[in-house]
């Protein structure tokens, strides 16, 4: 399986905790709020899924491979 990751803006309240877990990943834009950077394709899917999942917004959200959502809690 193949997982893709996406950041809805609204969602995210910066609190940074990917971009301290996985600054290859993740980073804050000019608005502070989170981007990927292209090191999320190279993570493992369990740490791309952890972090995902410690994300106090729950603005991480990971898609299958039929582009369905994957369910984190």
């Amino acid at each position: 399986m193949t997982i893709r990751a996406e950041v809805l803006k609204d969602r995210c309240i910066s609190s940074g905790r990917c971009v301290g877990d996985e600054p290859s990943a993740f980073r804050f834009d000019a608005d502070e709020l989170v981007e990927l950077l292209d090191g999320v394709t190279t993570m493992s899917e369990q740490r791309l899924i952890r972090i995902a999942r410690d994300c106090p917004g729950e603005a991480i959200v990971l898609y299958d491979d039929n582009n369905d959502v994957i369910e984190l809690h």
